[in-house]
């Protein structure tokens, strides 16, 4: 068994599973978890990307002893102009309405798209590189992923079948992670504490 605590990507090689925790690895076999250049992956989109590297450094510069995933993740979305933290947790209404304001400003529903993304990324990230997940980051991360579903159906693009098969792997994922499979979070981060 390894005792590694934390899994970073290399730069040379970019996501790979030997860069992954094992827990990760073991709940993420799809290959799509680790292509850096397909935009429905957690990690291959550019915000995905960079959600990624941004907290790998956060774990490298131990700011996790000083600030929640939960409040990095809100620090992240508001200097990145994402929107209201708890935007997931509306309803699909204020989604329409919401995105179409924004729509009008930015254009296209790319901004909401970017908001659940970061949030997915940041959820999919800690598991890949810590093991465990933050139950209000799983919270978060699921009704990102109910928002993304609740776009992309009906998209009527040449994507939208694989999008949504993607969306139900990783709401499985995140489903098994929330129901404790694997994450006992609090014990795995009083030991590191």
């Amino acid at each position: 068994m390894s005792t590694q605590l934390y899994y970073y990507d290399d730069p040379e090689e970019g996501l790979h599973r030997d860069t992954s925790h094992p827990r990760f690895v073991s709940l993420a076999s799809e290959d799509f978890y680790y292509d850096a250049c397909d935009d429905s992956s957690p990690f291959g989109n550019d915000l995905g990307a960079d959600t990624l590297s941004y907290l790998e450094d956060w774990y490298k510069d131990k700011t996790f002893k000083d600030e929640s995933i939960s409040e990095y993740l809100s620090n992240i979305l508001e200097s990145w102009d994402l929107g209201p933290d708890d935007l997931v947790r509306k309803d699909p209404q204020f989604w329409k309405k919401w995105g179409k304001e924004k729509d009008e400003k930015y254009g296209g529903t790319s901004y909401l798209v970017s908001h659940c993304n970061i949030i997915i990324a940041c959820g999919l990230g800690q598991l890949k590189i810590t093991g465990a997940m933050d139950p209000e980051i799983i919270d978060r991360a699921l009704a990102s992923i109910k928002c993304l579903w609740f776009l992309y159906k009906g998209d009527s693009t040449e994507n939208e079948d694989e999008d949504l098969i993607r969306l139900q792997k990783m709401k499985n994922l995140l489903d098994s992670v929330s129901k404790g499979e694997i994450n006992d979070f609090m014990k795995c981060h009083e030991k590191t504490g």
